[in-house]
């Protein structure tokens, strides 16, 4: 089976599945879904690896160089921890 449209059509897919799980935390949390299934936290572990398998194939079948992505990463984190301890931003 060939990856249609070198992965995009996938990373689109799981990136709703991630989106769907996060607005299911905004309302239930991490623990268990009313639905009975297992942990929100769990699956948006699970969620979360699959949209960065998927970034990390788009990534490499698009030329993507792997080292920028790291550093903005990092750089993007380092801002997020700062906006969290900082609750008046």
């Amino acid at each position: 089976m060939t990856m249609a449209l070198n992965g995009l059509a996938k990373l689109a897919e799981e990136l709703g599945e991630l989106q769907q799980v996060v607005g299911k935390m905004m309302a239930y949390g991490t623990g268990a879904h009313p639905d009975g299934t297992e942990s929100l936290l769990a699956r948006f572990e699970e969620e979360s690896a699959d949209v960065a398998a998927a970034l990390t194939f788009v990534g490499q079948t698009h030329g993507a160089d792997g080292e920028i992505v790291k550093r903005r990463a990092a750089m993007k984190l380092a801002r997020f921890q700062a906006w969290h301890a900082d609750q008046n931003v």
